[in-house]
């Protein structure tokens, strides 16, 4: 799937990375198994990181407002947006 230039949101997910037990980092994956994004755990409240472990959180990406740019949010179960972050689309 190209996630380039979809227009629709696609739903993605949170993988933590971790190492002896501890977190490493947050990637936030698209269902075809991209890494989207990346971010060290610090990024996050620690209660938005348990709601994410347990799969409270889900993820979506779409197309930016700015040609070459992706939105990616992280939204909880009532559809609120918890986090939010633009990125470069990859070409």
């Amino acid at each position: 799937m190209d996630t380039r230039n979809a227009d629709a949101a696609a739903d993605c997910w949170c993988r933590f990375e971790s190492e002896g037990g501890v977190v490493r980092r947050v990637h936030v994956m698209h269902p075809n198994g991209e890494i989207l994004s990346s971010y060290p755990p610090q990024t996050f409240a620690p209660d938005l990181l348990a709601r994410m472990r347990i799969g409270q959180i889900r993820g979506r990406v779409q197309a930016g407002a700015l040609e070459g740019e992706r939105k990616i949010e992280l939204v909880d179960s009532a559809g609120r947006v918890v986090f939010a972050d633009r990125i470069s689309a990859k070409r």
